[in-house]
């Protein structure tokens, strides 16, 4: 049996810091790459919210958003995460326990906008201009807030394809307001098992843990059935075709 070549490693740093890595898979390696050549491997999950103004002080305070987004890491290790690129077929994700609990320089940015429409012109300023993330920086959050309409803010939530996809930053964004509204991010595992649900998409193949001949085997038979499948989709149709006079 074949064994995974994106799983994560742990090593002891000369600093005694448990340092989690792995490489990072083909889709991922490709996003990458993407990123640092055409600049289009980025994504963005954004949402309007309201907030009663006699909760507004008590709700979303800097303190209290980088609490939320520090537990959000820890329960998607992946967003804080950095690069490492050892040659061009050789790029590693490296976390570490320290990392995740601290905040980085400009991982969280509270901007005020005076429009709703102020706020869309950002969202799209990020996705056309200047990059905002990096091989150090793989997920932020923006909280723009209105000076105009105090009980309204815009979240944004920006990270690097080869670490969330839109489903992935819908999850997010709601696991991070629902953390707003009260309910604590769930931390009830280990960074260890967080990582292992952290795997390159290729990982979640069963095939790929199989013996050559027996994947060869299972795709000539997938290839049988299939084909067998589609014969009969014809012939059904062929004979609803002649009862219809077609």
């Amino acid at each position: 049996m074949s064994t995974s070549s994106t799983s994560w490693t742990a090593i002891e740093s000369k600093t005694s810091t448990i340092v989690h890595e792995r490489p990072l898979g083909t889709t991922e390696l490709g996003f990458y790459w993407d990123s640092q050549v055409e600049r289009t491997a980025d994504t963005l999950r954004y949402a309007e919210v309201r907030v009663s103004l006699g909760e507004r002080d008590q709700v979303i305070t800097p303190s209290r958003v980088i609490g939320i987004w520090t537990s959000l890491k820890s329960h998607f290790p992946l967003l804080g995460a950095r690069l490492v690129e050892r040659d061009e077929r050789s790029v590693f994700f490296v976390v570490t326990e320290e990392r995740l609990q601290a905040l980085q320089k400009d991982e969280v940015t509270f901007i005020d906008v005076a429009s709703s429409k102020e706020a869309l012109a950002f969202v799209d300023k990020i996705i056309a201009k200047e990059r905002l993330l990096s091989d150090n920086l793989l997920a932020r959050i923006f909280i723009l807030r209105h000076t105009r309409e105090p009980d309204l803010f815009h979240f944004v939530i920006h990270a690097a394809h080869c670490v969330s996809d839109e489903m992935a930053n819908i999850t997010v964004l709601k696991t991070f307001l629902n953390a707003l509204c009260g309910s604590s991010v769930q931390e009830t595992r280990t960074l260890k098992e967080s990582l292992e649900l952290s795997v390159a998409s290729e990982d979640l193949d069963p095939n790929r843990y199989l013996p050559t001949p027996r994947r060869l085997w299972r795709k000539a038979i997938a290839t049988v059935i299939g084909a067998k499948r589609i014969a009969k989709r014809i012939v059904s149709l062929f004979s609803r075709t002649m009862r219809l006079g077609i």
